[in-house]
């Protein structure tokens, strides 16, 4: 069974929650809310529905998010560079898909093996250009 985990940004914090992900309110008002996974509390978050990621996978103990900035640990298509890139959902295709930050990746179809995560998008907006 696929672990469903998602991490956001409490509203108006830099501080990182996680669990599950829902939406709450009425038709004037909605609120992202991010409710602790296994916690016997009824605490739910406020969050910055812009900084909501979903868990892809874990690999050697390393959460993978969408939003994650990738680096590769070799250099792709004859470039010297190690490629950067990002984890978005395209909502055109409905998939998960790598966007190139520099440099070229046709990334090999065991991906996350050939990756280090270096950040993400919303703590490391330098290394996308943001």
């Amino acid at each position: 069974m696929r672990n469903l985990k998602f991490k956001a940004k409490k509203i108006n914090s830099n501080e990182w929650v996680y669990g599950y992900y829902s939406q709450a309110g009425n038709e004037t008002e909605v609120k992202s809310i991010i409710m602790p996974q296994g916690e016997s509390t009824n605490e739910l978050y406020e969050v910055t529905p812009e900084t909501v990621c979903q868990l892809l996978c874990e690999k050697n103990g390393v959460e993978f998010f969408t939003g994650d900035i990738l680096k590769s640990k070799q250099t792709f298509e004859n470039s010297k560079e190690y490629a950067l890139v990002y984890v978005y959902w395209n909502n055109e295709q409905l998939c998960y898909e790598l966007k190139k930050i520099n440099g070229s990746v046709s990334p090999p179809i065991n991906w996350i093996s050939n990756f280090d995560k270096v950040g993400n998008i919303y703590d490391n907006p330098e290394l996308v250009g943001f």
